[in-house]
């Protein structure tokens, strides 16, 4: 490969399996666990307490994992009269493919005191994993992982060759305003309208954030040279990290975007409207996600005794070998981690949702995702993940399954933090474009014109309200809302009893409909019960992690419903509402959740403000008219309604 030249992504070999380290040392005891494995044997594993220490101790990686994870070493007097230890087979070939089998190695008095997953990978790779797995023979010995190239340099080659479906919103013609050019030993900045493949990079601010960024003081001097002393570290890794996947170019907000000085505001809005396509094209993201601050770095090296050993044994009578990953279960989501920071940001949720392609650095781990599934350094050959995969689901044209993905990702994103609420729409923007284009719907704050009026029975879950005094959104939108959110998509398919008859949103920039709104308002028509008294009964709340909170039964409330459970959830402290009479509109009836509906507040004539949601379930069996014309909704008026 020349010096500057991108590699052969078309390259027909896989070298997965040449890269992966494969460690192959484990003690007498367990090699009898592993030969035994297919034949339903359960027998004795290590018969004292010297014996297992000893072989932990002399490198068995199982015995030396299940020492640290219950601290054997610490606990020697619990553990002394815990032997001898026994082994017992068990297939969970349903979960994680036909080649899965649990070993659960135990003292009898602990039965589940200890137990470790060994995953065949070669058996699952035909049918359930992402990669090819090549020659299993040739997996070395040990490795270090350094920029260079790699798995990722695998993974990356195999998904632009092999996954159609990750290329398939592909804009070859699509370039960001500005690139750092990382050829030769200088980086600058460039205006290029055609530069080539380009990486992304994710990662924290921090509070109080003093790393180098773009200003119209700057802009020149950065077209030149961009000093290396004066980039943070997560920075220099990023750029070494692409360089070795031969990606010559990259994208980070803070250097690519105007950040201060003359002209900046309109730059940023400007790029606000380009946030999809940057990383919907780029060619992988680079995402710091255990990193506080941009001087954390990527985790660079990575020693890959940190991450789950892959284990190379003969199985049962055969000669045949089988790859095996120890615990491989517990850290295959890339998600999963307990240390991923970057989870906690805003801004980050539509960047991982948008890329095509990310290389994760989190937890000792360099994992990986596509559309088409997951993998990481213990799993090199990876899992398909078409059920819980961002990527794809806001692709989904099928109606029920588009709104799940939608209730998805705003859940998701309603429990990441923004240094600015006023934000909340501007950092969802890029995936509010795509999936506007994508179902070819229409947008209004927050909410797209197929799932109103069910998407506005949205609900606050613990610690979630509106902020005194800052105007983010019309009290409709869950855009109003700091803190989580849930939309329920179970209750958007019943009956629906309302409809949308009109909506207007002023925006901050008109140009840009997913952008900051300033003001809006949406006209409903429906069944609207007026006059209802909110007196809580703590006694009987149900669902209080939920933020449900049930209201007593009174002469407000029609006759019918005496024999009904009526539950609030609230958007404001319950103090705030106790004692205050509101108005119950109706908006979907089913079978299973009764009605539920919007709680509001007149704001004047014939003008209201969301405060809530409301279900009234029906403590008997609810009636079969739940359709038809003796339903009580005849009784109810039916009015036109402002909500704003």
């Amino acid at each position: 490969m020349s010096k500057h030249s991108e590699p052969n992504y078309d390259s027909s070999k896989s070298d997965i399996a040449d890269i992966v380290g494969c460690i192959g040392t484990i003690c007498t005891s367990c090699i009898h666990v592993f030969t035994s494995i297919g034949q339903d044997y359960d027998g004795e594993h290590h018969g004292d307490l010297d014996s297992f220490l000893a072989a932990a101790k002399s490198g068995c990686h199982v015995c030396g994992r299940l020492a640290k994870k219950f601290r054997v070493e610490d606990r020697k007097h619990d553990w002394e009269g815990s032997f001898p230890l026994y082994f017992q087979e068990n297939h969970r070939g349903k979960t994680f493919g036909t080649g899965d089998v649990g070993m659960t190695i135990f003292p009898p008095n602990k039965p589940s005191a200890a137990s470790l997953t060994l995953h065949l990978q070669d058996q699952v790779c035909c049918d359930s994993c992402i990669f090819n797995h090549g020659m299993l023979q040739s997996m070395q010995q040990e490795r270090l992982w350094q920029p260079n190239l790699g798995l990722s340099m695998v993974w990356l080659t195999e998904c632009l060759r092999d996954h159609h479906g990750c290329r398939i919103d592909e804009d070859p013609t699509f370039q960001p305003p500005r690139l750092i050019c990382l050829l030769n030993n200088v980086v600058h900045l460039v205006d290029l309208k055609k530069a080539g493949r380009y990486a992304t990079l994710s990662y924290c601010w921090g509070p109080n954030p003093n790393h180098l960024r773009l200003a119209t003081e700057n802009i020149d001097s950065f077209r030149k040279e961009i000093p290396d002393e004066d980039l943070p570290k997560t920075f220099r890794d990023a750029f070494a990290c692409a360089r070795a996947l031969g990606v010559w170019y990259i994208w980070i907000d803070s250097l690519c975007i105007l950040q201060s000085g003359e002209g900046s505001a309109e730059d940023w809005d400007a790029h606000l409207t380009l946030m999809a396509s940057i990383y919907n094209n780029c060619v992988v993201n680079l995402s710091a996600s255990s990193s506080e601050n941009a001087y954390g770095g990527l985790g660079l090296p990575i020693k890959s005794l940190a991450h789950t050993p892959l284990l190379s044994l003969q199985v049962g009578k055969s000669n045949e070998r089988k790859i095996f990953a120890i615990d491989g279960p517990d850290r295959f989501d890339p998600d999963s981690a307990s240390t991923r920071i970057i989870d906690t940001r805003g801004w980050v949720a539509q960047e991982r949702i948008l890329s095509p392609r990310v290389l994760d650095f989190a937890d000792g781990m360099v994992s990986w995702q596509c559309s088409q599934g997951v993998a990481n350094e213990s799993w090199p050959f990876g899992r398909r993940d078409d059920g819980n995969n961002f990527m794809l689901s806001w692709r989904d044209l099928n109606p029920s399954r588009r709104v799940k993905a939608w209730e998805s990702i705003l859940m998701n994103y309603s429990n990441r933090n923004l240094t600015k609420a006023t934000d909340k729409f501007p950092a969802l923007a890029g995936i509010m474009v795509k999936i506007g284009e994508s179902w070819q719907d229409q947008y209004f704050a927050g909410h797209f014109k197929s799932t109103l009026p069910q998407s506005l029975l949205w609900q606050c879950l613990v610690n979630a309200s509106r902020v005194d005094g800052v105007y983010l959104a019309p009290s409709w939108s869950w855009g109003s809302i700091v803190g989580p959110i849930l939309l329920n998509a179970k209750q958007l398919f019943g009956k629906v009893v309302a409809h949308v008859h009109d909506v207007q949103v002023q925006l901050a920039d008109r140009c840009n409909p997913f952008g900051t709104v300033t003001s809006g308002a949406i006209v409903l028509v429906g069944p609207l019960l007026e006059d209802i008294r909110l007196d809580f009964w703590a006694r009987y709340d149900r669902d209080v992690a939920l933020g449900w909170k049930s209201i007593k039964w009174g002469k407000d409330f029609p006759e019918d419903l005496s024999n009904s459970w009526i539950q609030v959830s609230l958007d404001m402290d319950q103090q705030m509402l106790e004692g205050q009479i509101v108005s119950f509109f109706a908006i979907v009836l089913d079978s299973v959740f009764g009605e539920t509906g919007l709680v509001l507040m007149k704001a004047g004539q014939g003008t209201f403000k969301r405060v809530g949601v409301y279900q009234i379930e029906r403590v008997s069996v609810y009636p079969t008219e739940l359709g038809g014309e003796v339903h009580r909704h005849k009784n109810y008026p039916q009015r036109k309604i402002e909500i704003i």
